[in-house]
């Protein structure tokens, strides 16, 4: 009798540890929010943000850009609550996905404007493209600049 409470103890504990890292992950979108309004007040970024949509499995979208004033130097950050964990991970597998092919895609222009120069023609130099991230906490989706999500989450 000893041994089996002993063991119910032990899954117990178990599933209380797992249950509070699994709560852990979780965005406070609210608390963003917030963050996001003040950085906007200063004037560091503009926040645009719709929690009031009318989409099934998008609770609250928030879309973030830096305040370059050529659209091509803008770098932007996504942060969006799913309906669904399950759903968040769909979205975030598809956006990695999305990554790698415009890495691959960035590797080939580079690749061609190296033989454009090499075989005597002009181009124009491309684009730096900013450092990216795409991290899931829970139902929550964050993706985009690295730099702006460092400035909104610490």
């Amino acid at each position: 009798m000893k041994k089996i409470l002993t063991v119910l103890t032990a899954v117990l504990l178990l599933c209380c540890m797992g249950l509070s890292l699994a709560s852990c992950g979780s965005v406070d979108m609210n608390e963003v929010k917030t963050t996001l309004e003040q950085l906007d007040e200063k004037g560091e970024l503009t926040a645009n943000i719709d929690e009031d949509l009318d989409d099934k499995t998008t609770l609250k979208r928030f879309a973030v850009n830096t305040k370059a004033e050529d659209y091509d130097d803008r770098e932007y950050l996504y942060i969006i609550q799913y309906a669904s964990t399950k759903y968040a991970k769909i979205q975030e597998k598809i956006q990695k996905m999305q990554y790698e092919y415009q890495e691959k895609y960035q590797d080939l222009l580079e690749d061609q404007r190296e033989e454009r120069l090499a075989l005597g023609a002009s181009v124009s130099e491309l684009n730096e493209d900013y450092e990216k991230v795409c991290k899931r906490k829970g139902d929550v989706l964050i993706y985009g600049s690295k730099a702006l999500y460092e400035k909104v989450f610490g």
